[in-house]
């Protein structure tokens, strides 16, 4: 019971609480035998873990959080290099994007290599990018990070 501190999730506490019953049972003298007594500890043990641990979780919450990932909406807005020309008229262009390259297409006539873009949307596995033109607004929200 006391290995609960080390391992989470009152499962050891429960098995060990089981077999303090069985040995007040053998105390007791209502069982006198092993087999009896491995039969109790077996019953009161699943008893134990499957309907006192549930009350109990309930009457001690643990620490848990849950935080939503949605990696598409991080890299929206992303601007991002050209690799190899883009083209709304097939999908052979190719940005690089979190250190390798992907697919890309556009709504335009064409990106050309080396252009910066910016991702605005996904499609499966291939990037929706919108040529990136750099502007007064990028460039005092550069000068404020420094």
């Amino acid at each position: 019971m006391v290995s609960e501190l080390a391992i989470p999730g009152m499962i050891t506490f429960f098995l060990g609480f089981s077999a303090v019953l069985v040995a007040f049972g053998y105390k007791l003298g209502l069982l006198e035998n092993l087999l009896p007594g491995f039969t109790a500890w077996f019953v009161v043990s699943l008893f134990s873990v499957f309907v006192l641990r549930e009350f109990a979780k309930k009457l001690f919450p643990g620490d848990s959080r849950v935080k939503e990932i949605n990696e598409d909406f991080d890299a929206f807005g992303e601007i991002v290099d050209v690799v190899e020309d883009i083209s709304v008229e097939n999908n052979d262009g190719r940005i690089k994007f979190r250190g390798t390259t992907w697919q890309a297409t556009t709504t335009i006539p064409l990106i050309p290599k080396g252009a910066k873009t910016r991702i605005v949307a996904r499609d499966n596995l291939v990037w929706i990018v919108e040529p990136y033109e750099a502007s007064l607004l990028d460039d005092l929200t550069f000068e404020n990070d420094n």
